[in-house]
């Protein structure tokens, strides 16, 4: 249907799914299809909890060397 409407048609009228790929990918890149999400929310989530963890143990080491400099 997309390579109908977009005109890539080879030989014998076949779709031609290279240039319709070529052009899907370039309209992605473009933001020409608007605001896209490749991401499912579940996955989101995870990896919003997956930097949750990260910034904690981030700042706890931060405050283990804060704690051992005021010690000295």
């Amino acid at each position: 249907m997309i390579g109908i409407k977009r005109g890539c048609l080879a030989g014998g009228g076949r779709v031609d799914w290279d240039r319709v790929c070529k052009i899907i990918v370039h309209e992605i890149r473009n933001f020409s299809l608007g605001a896209l999400s490749f991401e499912r929310p579940d996955h989101l989530q995870q990896e919003l909890v997956q930097v949750e963890e990260a910034l904690r143990i981030k700042q706890e080491k931060n405050q283990a060397r804060k704690s051992k400099r005021k010690k000295r």
